[in-house]
């Protein structure tokens, strides 16, 4: 409901105020600034109730954890969709004919940006899943609540005992029929590269009876170096989906170096198809001087 409401009140607004303030007999300029300033008022206001009622709803929603209640996730993806249209982003998706839904899914995808769950969140608005994310997560009172109330998990992944446990709760929610969102690279690539897939999070894999999900996801990088309202163009692509049978054949290791060349090879196969996709030679600089302080290819 936010969604759609901030749309009818924020673009309403341009319709409803410069008539209002014609008939007032204020000029065109002052007409247009009063119009705009009311419209960014109005969406600061409902930028302002999400801001209150994530920490809020999430920690309510945690108490009471029930990842498949349809009104928690119902409210994230009405979050997520005001989110992602607010800011410019408008995303692509091509493979989604792939999935069953009445099936349990584990889904993996490389990592572009602070934006990316949201983004699947409008994608795949009709499979309620739970994300695993990282422990720095837990401190951040906006979303650490909503992400408990899906069914998510956090791990901390400097710490390997801790990290197992994590894995564990995981697979025992999987088992349980909760779809799971994972983030095999560990932290955001901010960038055109990527980091190698972390092979403990194929493990798994190796003890459910779900089936795997490989995404590619390319362009969210762009929105951080771009201001509100610009035209994002987000690519999604379902790359490939596995039997847990099929995943038990080879290592963890194994899973984890197939799958990140095969993710690796569905973006640069998107940058060739989409020419607006393409690399720039700014980039392709940034890219280059990140490759000297973390390990990204």
């Amino acid at each position: 409901m936010i969604f759609i409401t901030s749309l009818i009140v924020c673009f309403g607004s341009l319709i409803v105020f410069p008539i209002v303030f014609l008939f007032n007999d204020l000029s065109i300029i002052f007409t247009i600034l009063y119009t705009i300033l009311i419209f960014f008022a109005s969406l600061a206001i409902f930028c302002l109730l999400i801001i209150i009622l994530l920490p809020i709803l999430g920690n309510y929603f945690a108490k009471t954890y029930h990842p498949k209640d349809q009104k928690r996730w119902n409210f994230m993806v009405d979050v997520a969709r005001f989110s992602c249209f607010w800011l410019g982003i408008c995303v692509k998706i091509e493979g989604l004919e792939k999935l069953d839904e009445n099936k349990t899914l584990v889904f993996y995808s490389n990592h572009q940006s602070y934006i990316d769950p949201l983004i699947y969140y409008t994608v795949l608005h009709k499979i309620p899943h739970g994300t695993m994310y990282k422990e720095s997560i837990s401190k951040f009172q906006l979303a650490s609540g909503m992400a408990k109330a899906l069914g998510g998990v956090s791990i901390n992944r400097s710490d390997d005992r801790s990290a197992m446990k994590s894995i564990i709760q995981i697979i025992k929610e999987i088992n349980n029929g909760v779809n799971f969102f994972i983030f095999p690279e560990g932290t955001r690539s901010r960038g055109i590269g990527m980091h190698h897939f972390k092979a403990g999070s194929f493990k798994i894999m190796h003890k459910t009876n779900a089936k795997l999900v490989l995404c590619a996801i390319d362009g969210s990088y762009r929105k951080r170096l771009s201001i509100p309202f610009l035209y994002t163009p987000v690519y999604i692509k379902i790359v490939e989906v596995m039997t847990s049978e099929e995943c038990l054949q080879s290592s963890t290791k194994e899973l984890a170096s197939f799958f990140e060349l095969r993710v690796k090879e569905a973006i640069e196969g998107i940058r060739k198809e989409h020419k607006h996709m393409k690399i720039s030679n700014k980039m392709l600089r940034k890219f280059i001087l990140q490759q000297q302080k973390e390990d990204v290819f």
